[in-house]
């Protein structure tokens, strides 16, 4: 029984360490502007996982049609559910920027912007905050 549970466990742990490479593989086709590549590879991550940065970074791929043809409904319903169901601080960003410049919508929207900026009081204070690519 330890032995299965150690082989579980184990298999766990590579199945996480191939999300995260297979992410930062996206990431790099990314930074050289290789799209197409990079929404190939989030694409097949958020098949299969709640994982928040791919969800993002997907979102943004199909906000500014990186890749991918130009979605702005789904883009903001990616941000949504990587903010409020996985918790990913920089999904938050991405939605309030889109919801306070009115890219992809109607008007600007400051209102319902500052109110999802107060939902996310607290989210940045958190060690392992990742980055986007030329933030920092």
């Amino acid at each position: 029984m330890k032995f299965i549970i150690s082989l579980l466990l184990m298999f766990n742990f590579v199945y996480a360490e191939n999300i995260e490479e297979m992410y930062q593989k996206a990431l790099k086709a990314f930074e050289k502007k290789e799209y197409k590549k990079s929404s190939d590879i989030l694409f097949n991550i958020i098949q299969k996982n709640d994982y928040g940065p791919a969800f993002t970074l997907f979102g943004y791929h199909l906000e500014y049609g990186l890749g991918v043809p130009q979605d702005c409904k789904t883009a903001a319903s990616l941000y949504l559910t990587a903010a409020a169901n996985i918790q990913y601080c920089e999904a938050y960003q991405n939605i309030i920027e889109m919801i306070e410049t009115g890219h992809c919508m109607k008007k600007p929207d400051k209102k319902t912007a500052d109110k999802f900026r107060k939902s996310m009081e607290g989210c940045f204070e958190k060690k392992d905050r990742m980055y986007w690519p030329g933030e920092i």
